[in-house]
């Protein structure tokens, strides 16, 4: 945790809301669930959450065990869906849920065949400010991230790492203008004569 600190001098605690949500998870499917993307990196810069996406190795045993347990203690289902960027195939299933006064929560199922250790988990995010993941570990929070991370924190970027599925990105990055007025776009991946609209 030290390395954000320095990263980020004025971070605040993780909710401890969030820990609970991932030990029960892991109770649940006996699997590793892995925090990871836009709630860690809206985190660390100090803006608003909007939902945790955590992920797992795809199982229809846990997908059905953990909906039961969501519904059985008040979170409403928000969707479920296939996978819903054709350019991802190793997502096999989003669940989401809600319930007033926690943060959302989906939980993104992950292919067997994918990397999904947290450090794999946050490389396959698309920008690289939002290629950090966490998990928690005998109720110890635990961080992994990319140096693309990093350097997007501190260059005030968006750089898009990620093939496959670019306008789905860009119209995210678009979306998020408003909260990171003083972030560019960089789009090293896509060829110079491709318009991006967004720069």
């Amino acid at each position: 945790m030290h390395q954000l600190h320095n990263l980020f001098s004025g971070v605040q605690p993780m909710p401890p809301e969030w820990r609970s949500m991932l030990q029960e998870i892991q109770i649940i499917t006996r699997a590793l669930p892995v925090l990871s993307g836009g709630a860690l990196r809206d985190w660390c810069h100090g803006k608003p959450v909007k939902d945790l996406d955590i992920f797992l190795p795809c199982s229809n045993e846990d997908m059905l065990d953990l909906d039961q347990w969501f519904l059985m203690t008040g979170w409403q289902r928000t969707q479920n869906i296939p996978p819903s960027c054709e350019g991802l195939n190793e997502v096999t299933a989003v669940v989401g849920y809600s319930k007033l006064g926690c943060t959302e929560v989906n939980i993104i199922f992950l292919a067997h065949d994918v990397d999904l250790s947290p450090l794999g988990v946050a490389s396959r995010n698309d920008f690289g400010i939002c290629q950090i993941s966490a998990w928690v570990v005998r109720g110890e929070w635990h961080f992994e991230f990319t140096e693309a991370f990093m350097q997007d924190s501190l260059e005030q970027t968006f750089t898009l790492l990620r093939e496959g599925d670019e306008a789905r990105s860009l119209r995210r990055y678009e979306r998020l203008r408003e909260k990171y007025p003083n972030h560019t776009l960089q789009t090293p991946l896509i060829p110079p004569s491709t318009p991006t609209y967004f720069n």
